[in-house]
């Protein structure tokens, strides 16, 4: 049984290395570098077709073009139309993906792809589905919490076992009130599986790593920056040292290199995030460009 994720054990190994004097980080604390300089990894959402748009999928995609980068609102995603009558004879990775898991299913349906994962959903999107994709309650708290200042979000996704869940979410809620007294500003957010509203938050947390969703214990994610999320801690691995080793590597000296080194995820917002960012200043880099340790925690 998984305890802990396995980014997240690399990230604090290395951060270790860090505190044993290899000079491999800068001075920049993680969650200020990665709010200040990364920019978020798109999702691609394939809306497929054959021939004319219906107008209700007309409609949709209009929506979601609007809320994109390229529409002119913020949120990281990319709206692709497809007509497979006319597919090239050169197709991107994703897309490949996206129709070996469909099968015969005959269009018009979307996909929605995250970055470097497998598609979260293939099928019917409707107006309300696609403003809850763009932008959950839950979704909207955990931006709203890192643009004002929060070093780091611990998210509770709980499971169907109460006393489980409650315990999780007491180490959790204990872990941001430790942290407050090391003057270490943290926010929480507990979500609710059965959420309509945020099912697609919760598909985004499932698809860090392939095992998640047949997981039912209760998951502690960290999220910092512009909503990068780590890989969850599960069940028994739900602990406060945990989860304080986690809230000091978000708050601990950045190496630049997570995000190319694949750990976690960028979640998809729809928040303005250069409204609360000094992007236009030249990143600090290190010295020495940063390694990872892998450790195997299954």
């Amino acid at each position: 049984m998984r305890l802990v994720g396995s980014a997240v054990v690399a990230c604090l190994a290395f951060a270790l290395l860090l505190g044993n004097g290899a000079a491999v980080g800068c001075d920049i604390p993680v969650y200020e570098y990665t709010l200040n300089y990364w920019q978020r990894d798109p999702y691609r959402v394939y809306y497929l077709h054959e021939g004319v748009i219906p107008p209700a999928n007309a409609a949709v995609n209009k929506a979601l073009q609007k809320a994109s980068l390229s529409g002119g609102g913020h949120a990281n995603l990319e709206l692709m139309s497809v007509d497979v009558g006319g597919l090239p004879n050169v197709l991107d990775e994703r897309l490949k993906a996206v129709l070996s898991l469909a099968g015969p299913k005959r269009p018009p349906y979307y996909a929605i792809v995250p970055p470097r994962r497998p598609p979260l959903y293939i099928g019917g999107l409707g107006a309300r589905q696609a403003r809850d994709l763009v932008q959950s309650p839950a979704a909207k708290r955990v931006a709203d919490l890192l643009c004002h200042g929060k070093q780091g979000v611990l998210i509770v996704l709980p499971g169907p076992e109460e006393g489980a869940n409650q315990r999780a979410l007491q180490v959790a809620t204990g872990a941001v009130d430790a942290a407050s007294h090391k003057e270490q500003d943290l926010g929480l957010v507990s979500l609710d599986r059965a959420s309509r509203a945020d099912q697609w938050l919760v598909r985004q947390l499932l698809s860090v790593e392939s095992d998640l969703p047949e997981l039912k214990q209760p998951m502690v994610f960290g999220v910092f920056g512009r909503a990068h999320v780590t890989e969850p801690y599960v069940g028994k691995g739900i602990t406060g040292e945990n989860l304080g080793e986690l809230i000091e590597f978000m708050n601990g000296p950045c190496t630049c290199q997570i995000k190319e080194a694949n750990l976690g995820m960028d979640l998809l917002t729809n928040a303005d995030w250069l409204a609360f960012t000094d992007d236009s200043a030249e990143p600090v880099k290190p010295d020495v460009p940063g390694g990872f340790i892998s450790l195997d925690d299954e």
